[in-house]
This record gives structure tokens, C-alpha cells and sequence, in this order.
């Protein structure tokens, strides 16, 4: 019994060890990376104090890249050295997209709707009013 149960957590340390070997060799270095996108391609570069930047990738040398953002109407340049750089994912826009925030807020504007009118057919409701009245009841 014991033989099985031993064998049973070699095996699981085995194949989690597989598993986390087959995860750190299947993701390129950021400078990888960045040299096997295409041209003024779209990213958000995560740097090694937290700070993110998003832009377009342009001009990669030997020691890092040069990274093109908007602020205001402006586009500014910024040089980024691979040593400053934590991560870096291709992202489809420069802008941050709001898609989660608005479908909260359409979500939240309709819930408060379905309560009001819930709430407001109760209040009738208790009050015997109906839709049967002198005016209502001649249509």
C-alpha cells in the first residue's frame, strides 16, 4: 500500500516538473519577442517598476527598443532597455478598451429599471389600483 502511494507522488512530481519545464522554455525572452513582431505592431510593455506603457514597437537594436505612444494629440518617443523590461504582450489597440466597464454599467442601469418597476407594481398592487378604470377600461 505504501509502495503505491509513493509511487504516486513521484509520478505527480514528475509531471508537474515536466509541465513547468515545458512552461519556461515555451516563452520567449521580451527581447525575443519584440524582435519576431511585425512592424509598428501594438504592445503593452510591462516594465520592472510596474509602470505599463502602451505604443507602437519601432526601431529594435542590440540593447532595447524604441517604443511610440500617444499623450494628447502628441506621439511621443520612448527608448526602453530589455534589462528595464518585466513583461511584454501584443495588445489589438492603444487605447484601453472599456467593453467590461460599459456592459457593468448597461447591466447595473437595467437591474435598477427591473426593481423600480418591480417595486412600483407592488405599491399599485396594495393600493387595488387597476387598469379597469373609467378611462383605461373604455379602451
Amino acid at each position: 500500500m505504501l509502495g503505491k502511494q509513493v509511487s504516486a507522488v513521484a509520478l505527480a512530481a514528475l509531471l508537474v516538473s515536466n509541465c513547468l519545464a515545458r512552461t519556461a522554455r515555451s516563452r520567449p525572452s521580451p527581447e525575443e519577442f519584440l524582435r519576431a513582431l511585425p512592424p509598428a505592431a501594438v504592445v503593452e510593455v510591462t516594465l520592472a517598476n510596474g509602470s505599463r506603457m502602451r505604443g507602437w514597437v519601432a526601431d529594435v537594436s542590440g540593447d532595447g527598443f524604441e517604443l511610440r505612444y500617444p499623450i494628447g494629440s502628441q506621439l511621443v518617443k520612448a527608448r526602453v532597455a530589455f534589462t528595464e523590461i518585466h513583461a511584454v504582450k501584443q495588445v489589438k489597440s492603444v487605447k484601453r478598451s472599456h467593453t467590461v466597464r460599459n456592459t457593468l454599467i448597461i447591466v447595473g442601469v437595467a437591474a435598477g429599471l427591473v426593481t423600480s418597476g418591480v417595486l412600483i407594481g407592488r405599491a399599485l398592487a396594495k393600493a387595488n389600483w387597476s387598469l379597469s378604470g373609467p378611462i383605461l377600461g373604455a379602451l
